[in-house]
Formats: C-alpha cells, structure tokens, sequence
C-alpha cells in the first residue's frame, strides 16, 4: 500500500524562512475566511487582505515557475533539430551531385554542409546554413526535380527552419523566466508583509475589545513557526498547483483534490487561492491518477507519475457543470 502520509498547505521555495513564512500566510487567510463577516464590518480591511492575498498568489505562481522543468522543451528542441540537419542534408546532397554533374564548383562549395556540421552548429548558424542550402536550391528548382528536390520539400525546409527560429529559444526562456521568479520571490514577500504589518495588523485593532477571541487568533496566527523542513523533500514526492474556473480564469476555493491508485488515496483541499499542495512518502516511482471533486463543476482526473523526492505542477481548469 502506498504511504501516504501528511500535507502542508505551503509550498517549497528558496529557504526554510520563506516557507514558514508562507506557511503563517496559509493560517491566516484561513482565520480571516472564518471570520469574513466581522472583517466584511471594516471595509479598509476587505480592501487590505484582498491585496495581501493576491501578493501571496504571486509567491505561489513564481515558485511554481521556479519548479517547472526546462526537460520536455529540450527534448522537443533535440527532435526537431535532427529533423531540420536530416532534411537541409539531404537537399544539399542533391544541390551538391547536381553541382557536381554540371561542372559547378562555386554552387558545390556554397552548399557543401555535411551532417555532422549541421548537427554541431550553434543555433543561429544551424538556421543561417539550412536557410542558404533552401535558397540556393529554390533557385533552380525546376532543374532539380530530377535530384529529388521539388517545390514541396523546399516548402516543408522552409517550415522547419522558421520553426526552429522560434524552438530554439525554448529552452532558454524558461531558464531566464525561473531566474526572474526566483529574482522575484524576495520582492514579493517583502510587499506582502508591508500589507499585513501596516494595514492589516493595525485595523485588528478594530476587534481587540469588541471581538477579543477573532483578534488574539488573528495575532497567534501571525507568529511564525518553524516547520523544521530540510532543503529536499527526501523520500517524498511533492504535487501541488492552482485550480481555476476554465472560462474567467477565477481562483477555485474548496475544491477537493484527490490522489489515488488501487492501494491508497490522499485528500486535500484547495485554498482561497485556488492552490493544494500534497507530500506523499514513497520508497519508489509509483502511479496514481489525480482528481478534482467541486460541487458545480465538472470533475476532472489525469494519471500522473511519482518520483521520490521530486515536485512536479498539475494545475485544473475547471468547466462549470453537473457530473454525468
């Protein structure tokens, strides 16, 4: 039977402070939903924890920016590069007997570009190359036609080479989009806590007489305890991502996420937010399937893989409906 075992509804970012931190934002959202009619009394209130949630939101979106793997965009980088080498090659192969045939040494040398120097090109000069080898060839492809270069396979050249334009900076964007939430997350967090510390704390003060028991849960919720967790999730395996409705893109609170497989399950649920969080200890990869419980909604369910000690984002869109 799979173990699976506790939850925190927080998420892993870039120090243990960081996640206590966001850990207390979770219990304090929590005391100001349970309390919303006395906080809906105080109007400067609703506007400051309105704002604060949402500066919370964007810690989340980051650091799950910050665990997205750049792993399928290199791999998809990869297939179509020897796809562009393996269809420029040919092309210029042809050129080349042409050439060769017709005594034209200067098209020849224009033209010669074995595979193996396609393959080793850097990323510009692969495009630059294959974009030569399709013009030189364009312009005599009537001649061609014999050489097994036609207007359709030029065409198709043409296709991989604007999309490798694009593909090739895959890889790299999402390297560059993890560094700026990285970069980002400290900024957040200190915008967040101006909220809480300037705005929020001092309108308690609304409730210290009035409403002592909401006001004392309020400042115990704002300590921040150290959860005690290392930098890695050892044997764990971390999911965790945002549940939203798929036509206003609106946060889904309340929305039941279930893991499971034939031998255990685990429940959670998402917060105001729309974000879950789910820790189940593993001795190896395993499989379950991931489902989504809402009244009103559609449920929806996906397999997913899990691998100890990894994390990996498995966010919901939502459609509004009634369950089959």
């Amino acid at each position: 039977m799979i173990p699976f075992e506790g939850y925190n509804q927080k998420q892993e970012i870039m120090t243990n402070g960081q996640e206590n931190k966001l850990s207390m934002y979770s219990v304090v959202t929590e005391v100001m939903d349970a309390n919303s009619v006395l906080v809906g009394t105080v109007p400067a209130l609703v506007t400051a924890k309105s704002a604060w949630v949402n500066k919370t939101l964007e810690i989340r979106q980051a650091n799950l920016e910050q665990l997205k793997s750049t792993k399928g965009k290199t791999k998809d980088k990869a297939a179509r590069k020897s796809l562009l080498v393996e269809t420029g090659y040919a092309i210029a192969a042809s050129v080349q007997a042409y050439a060769a045939e017709n005594e034209n040494n200067d098209l020849y040398e224009l033209v010669d570009f074995p595979k193996s120097t396609l393959q080793r090109a850097e990323d510009e000069i692969l495009e630059q190359n294959c974009q030569l080898i399709h013009d030189q060839a364009n312009a005599l492809v009537l001649d061609l036609l014999d050489y097994g270069v036609t207007a359709a396979k030029l065409t198709t050249l043409q296709g991989l080479i604007t999309a490798w334009a694009t593909q090739s900076q895959t890889p790299r964007g999402a390297i560059a989009g993890r560094k700026v939430a990285t970069d980002s997350i400290p900024v957040l967090f200190k915008a967040s806590d101006a909220i809480l510390k300037k705005r929020m704390d001092k309108l308690m003060a609304n409730f210290k007489v009035s409403e002592p028991t909401f006001y004392a849960t309020y400042f115990a919720a704002r300590k921040i305890v150290d959860a005690g967790h290392g930098p890695g999730l050892g044997n764990k395996a971390k999911v965790s991502g945002y549940a939203k409705d798929a036509v206003t893109n609106m946060a889904l609170g309340g929305v039941k996420m279930i893991l499971s497989n034939a031998e255990g399950s685990l429940e959670v649920f998402t917060d105001a937010t729309g974000f879950y969080v789910m820790e189940v200890e593993l001795s190896q990869v395993t499989s379950a399937n991931l489902s989504t419980e809402l009244m009103g909604y559609m449920p929806s369910m996906r397999p997913v893989t899990l691998t100890p000690g990894k994390s990996q984002v498995q966010d919901f869109m939502l459609k509004a409906g009634m369950v089959p």
